[in-house]
């Protein structure tokens, strides 16, 4: 996951629903050509057009698909076990939902990261949720004690505005 190398999605859905939205387009601009109506109508072409372009983009760039999901679909929350733990605004998981994923991208800046997680991280030691935790340098996260275990948040920025958070689980050894 990390490095600057962008995957393509693997879901068959895209490549089915590319493939008939493709289709779909295909078929109005025939018609548009068949009824002579092609020079009349150039505001709905490009409305169409458009809209066929930025659902391939959604479709098959990672980049722009993130960015979307950022705005509209975001994550608010980091669940694994027992432990829940707020996200920032604007952050998209980037594993699978079905188990504790440690992988998360967001476009939010470091000085909003680490002011977001002081909070919310007080205020999990106000509530017991978790013993303490402490900052790990200003670059690099926060470790939380919890129970047995020792949790690392880190942050970093791979490229392009694109940050990573990304959690991290050790038992701790010292009890």
């Amino acid at each position: 996951m990390e490095g600057s190398k962008t995957e393509m999605p693997n879901s068959l859905s895209y490549l089915f629903m590319s493939l008939f939205v493709a289709f779909i387009f295909v078929i109005y601009i025939c018609s548009l050509i068949l009824s002579k109506k092609l020079l009349n109508s150039k505001k709905n072409t490009i409305v169409i057009t458009s809209s066929f372009i930025i659902l391939q983009l959604y479709f098959w760039n990672n980049d722009f698909n993130d960015f979307t999901k950022s705005i509209v679909f975001f994550d608010s929350y980091y669940k694994c076990e027992q432990w829940n733990v707020p996200l920032p605004k604007r952050t998209v998981l980037q594993g699978s939902s079905n188990h504790c994923s440690s992988f998360y991208r967001t476009y939010i800046k470091e000085d909003e990261f680490f002011t977001f997680y002081q909070t919310e991280l007080a205020k999990q030691k106000l509530q017991g949720a978790i013993s303490d935790f402490i900052a790990i340098g200003t670059s690099k996260g926060f470790v939380v004690y919890r129970d047995d275990e020792l949790i690392s948040i880190t942050y970093k920025c791979l490229r392009n505005n694109y940050y990573q958070i990304k959690f991290s689980y050790q038992i701790n050894q010292a009890t």
